[in-house]
Formats: C-alpha cells, sequence, structure tokens
C-alpha cells in the first residue's frame, strides 16, 4: 500500500490550494464537483479543510484539472501522499521514515555522519 507523506500544513492548506487552482479556471465548487461526478459538498468539505481527499480522488482531481508531470505530482504532495511514479522508491525505505520528496529518512534519525549517499 503507498505511502502517505507527513505534511506539517494540515488539512486547510491543501483546501485553501484546491480553492486557488479551481478559481483561477473560473470554476465554481459546484462546476468543479459536477465534473468529478460529486456533490458540491464534498469540494466544500475539502476547501475548507475539513477533509483531505483519499488518493484515488486525488487521481481525479489530477484528470480534472489535466495536469501532468511535475504538476500532478504537486497534486498528491499537497494532498499528504506519495505521488504514483515515486512509490517504487518509497517502498525502500523502513517502516516508519518521514518521506520528503524522494528522499526516506529514519525515524530515528540519521547516525552522526549524516545520511550516506
Amino acid at each position: 500500500m503507498p505511502k502517505t507523506v507527513q505534511r506539517d500544513e494540515g488539512h486547510g492548506a491543501f483546501g485553501q490550494w484546491l480553492a486557488r487552482q479551481r478559481k483561477s479556471r473560473e470554476w465554481t465548487q459546484a462546476a468543479l464537483a459536477d465534473k468529478l461526478g460529486y456533490a458540491p459538498g464534498v469540494v466544500q468539505a475539502w476547501e475548507r479543510g475539513r477533509i483531505l481527499p483519499l488518493r484515488w480522488q486525488v487521481a481525479e482531481l489530477v484528470q480534472a484539472f489535466g495536469a501532468t508531470g511535475s504538476a500532478a505530482q504537486e497534486w498528491y504532495w499537497r494532498a499528504g501522499y506519495v505521488p504514483p511514479n515515486l512509490w517504487g522508491l518509497v517502498d525502500q525505505c523502513p517502516e516508519g521514515s518521514t518521506i520528503a520528496l524522494s528522499i526516506c529518512r529514519p525515524a530515528w534519525g540519521w547516525p552522526a555522519g549524516g545520511a550516506s549517499a
């Protein structure tokens, strides 16, 4: 199962970012919900920071916004998930690691000499 990313930003930061993305396309919450096949209340809950989208819902958002490459990856990171193209790298991380981009840091920290490349 894909690992999640520990994020300090919280649900509200994703919601605010989603709202900016939606408004930049001049879509209403109802219009975005319609594109996704959801009730408008779902988009509203995401934007208000009450809930985060599930990983498969992020994939639907990526598709709805036409995001590709690093822009698509940003959707996953902002929602607290590792992008699908990095799952293989992340699976190599020890359990309990903090995931930051493509770098794994053990929960106990690096040895005194730092991380080895």
